[in-house]
C-alpha cells in the first residue's frame, strides 16, 4: 500500500495530504467522544472529500492511524 501511494503521488502531495488528515483528526477529536471511533473516521473521510481528496477508506484509515499515534504521543 505504501509503495503504491509513493509511486502514485509526490512527497509534496503526501505531505500536504497528511496535513489535511491531521487537521481532520484533531477536529474529530474535539467534536466526538473517545468511544466514537467510527464517527471520527467518517468525519475525516468527509472532511478530506470536501478538500478535494478522493481516497479510499483503507487509505484514510492508515493515514488516520499515523496521525493519531503522533497526536497521542504529543499529548501523553
Amino acid at each position: 500500500m505504501i509503495d503504491y501511494i509513493k509511486a502514485k503521488y509526490t512527497n509534496e502531495d503526501i505531505s500536504e495530504f497528511m496535513v489535511w488528515v491531521e487537521i481532520g483528526v484533531k477536529a474529530a477529536e474535539q467534536i466526538y467522544k473517545q468511544t466514537d471511533g467510527e464517527l471520527k473516521n467518517q468525519y475525516v473521510l468527509t472532511f478530506l472529500a470536501e478538500q478535494g481528496y478522493k481516497v479510499t477508506e483503507d487509505e484514510v484509515d492508515k493515514a488516520i492511524e499515523a496521525v493519531v499515534l503522533e497526536v497521542h504521543s504529543a499529548l501523553y
